[in-house]
C-alpha cells in the first residue's frame, strides 16, 4: 500500500489545526493505524497501537475497542 504513508503525513500535518478547533479525537487516529496494520497482516504492532488508543479514549468507547484489541490479539482483520 503506498497511499496510506501520504495519509498519515498529511494527518500529522493537520494536527495542531484539529486540536485548535476542538474536534480533536485522540483515540481515534490512533486506533485507525491499528486498522491499517491489521489489514497488512501486522497484527503485533495493531495490538500496540489498539492499546495507545483504549488508553486515550472515553470510557464509552473502552469496551467497543477493547473487544476489537481482543481480536487482534487471536490475528483476526478486525477490518471484515
Amino acid at each position: 500500500m503506498v497511499g496510506w504513508h501520504r495519509f498519515i503525513g498529511l494527518l500529522t500535518q493537520s494536527f495542531p489545526q484539529r486540536q485548535t478547533q476542538g474536534s480533536f479525537c485522540p483515540y481515534g487516529g490512533t486506533f485507525g493505524l491499528a486498522r491499517v496494520y491489521s489489514s497488512e497482516g501486522k497484527f503485533d504492532e495493531a495490538v500496540k497501537e489498539a492499546s495507545l488508543a483504549i488508553a486515550a479514549a472515553p470510557e464509552a468507547q473502552k469496551a467497543q475497542l477493547e473487544g476489537l484489541k481482543k481480536r487482534l490479539e487471536k490475528k483476526e482483520d478486525i477490518n471484515r
